[in-house]
């Protein structure tokens, strides 16, 4: 993986400089499905490409990360199981206001320590733009809307009903089009393309949830339009308003998840942030008296926020933090050690111990 440093093109070359790029992909390559392995020190650091995103921007290796990313934006005040977890030594979140939440329950897990540096999009943009100029101007954009179906996880499966969510695009204004739809790779393994394209909706992806590309993708994929809508709230709506699309909610309909009941109790509870981030954003597309430029302003806040814009880290400080994080691995990786060797020499003496207790049983 050479670093976009080097001035290696991100993605496929100049291929997704235009929508066309994205619309005319294979889209059975794009989302072909692969072992969820990793060599990361903290699996879900590879989720969505953004420890890659991360270390082509600093300039670094292809080697594991030695500290935790959040693999996407949490709206409530708890922290994952799996970076509970971890056994390194930093953890890293996207905002300041993030790393205030988690310090002030801290007291479950390891003591470590919490790193506010932006969230991978942000990394994800800034290489984009390096490779393929500034983000276009929304008059300049081919495409008019990009819908995010409500997505599933490799654990949960998501309900929707895409018939009726494929109608409302079609139906939107011609302001708004043409709607292409920007399903997830399992969902697109799960066969709802079908829904989308028999109302006449294109359909695309950034790709598998281990793609290094993602996050990449999916900045230059939104990049193209003038608006974005979701049924749902979640990492698209801070991603394609980064990018410069106007973002509005679709009137959420049914939906409906199916997993095992360990995990669907593992669900995040985003009630109330969705609803303030949906009373923020509205329902109807920002045409006219429903644009609300008074509004503007807020709801840039709102994203900067949650996406730790305050935080982002230029490439330097991005290696210092690695190279400073990987010390403190190490250290930790050995104190561990030490720790487990002389149990494991008790495990083996009480288990030759056992050995000819039995043995002189038996005689």
């Amino acid at each position: 993986m050479s670093p976009d440093a080097a001035g290696g093109p991100p993605l496929g070359g100049e291929v997704h400089r235009t929508l066309d790029g994205f619309l005319h992909e294979d889209l059975n390559r794009v989302c072909a499905d692969r072992d969820l392995t990793t060599d990361e020190h903290h699996p879900p650091n590879a989720f969505y490409g953004q420890a890659g995103a991360l270390r082509r921007y600093a300039g670094l290796p292809d080697r594991p990360l030695p500290l935790t990313l959040e693999h996407g934006i949490r709206m409530d005040r708890e922290v994952g199981t799996a970076e509970l977890r971890a056994r390194l030594p930093v953890m890293t979140v996207p905002s300041q206001r993030r790393a205030e939440a988690i310090r002030a329950g801290a007291a479950r897990g390891r003591p470590r320590t919490i790193e506010p540096i932006g969230f991978g999009a942000l990394y994800a943009a800034e290489l984009v733009r390096r490779n393929f100029g500034p983000d276009p101007a929304s008059g300049d954009r081919a495409g008019g809307t990009l819908a995010f179906p409500s997505h599933s996880t490799h654990h949960i499966r998501t309900h929707n009903a895409s018939d009726e969510l494929a109608a409302a695009w079609a139906a939107l204004p011609d302001e708004c089009q043409p709607v292409v739809v920007c399903l997830y790779w399992k969902d697109y393994h799960h066969g709802e393309a079908a829904a989308y394209r028999a109302a006449g909706l294109p359909v695309v992806s950034v790709g598998h949830i281990f793609s290094p590309d993602f996050m990449l993708r999916l900045h230059a994929l939104c990049r193209h339009f003038r608006y974005a809508t979701a049924n749902g709230i979640g990492t698209h709506l801070f991603a394609a308003s980064w990018a410069g699309c106007r973002f509005f909610f679709t009137p959420q309909g049914e939906e409906r998840f199916e997993a095992t009941p360990e995990r669907l109790a593992e669900m995040s509870d985003t009630a109330e942030a969705f609803a303030a981030a949906r009373a923020l954003f509205g329902e109807r597309p920002p045409l006219g008296a429903a644009a609300e430029p008074e509004r503007a302003a807020e709801r840039a806040t709102f994203i900067a926020a949650y996406l730790g814009v305050e935080s982002f880290r230029a490439p330097e400080e991005l290696r210092r933090l690695i190279a400073g994080a990987e010390r403190r691995r190490r250290w930790t990786a050995a104190q561990d050690a030490a720790v487990a060797a002389p149990r494991r020499l008790l495990g083996a003496a009480k288990r030759r111990l056992r050995a000819t207790l039995g043995s002189g049983a038996d005689r």
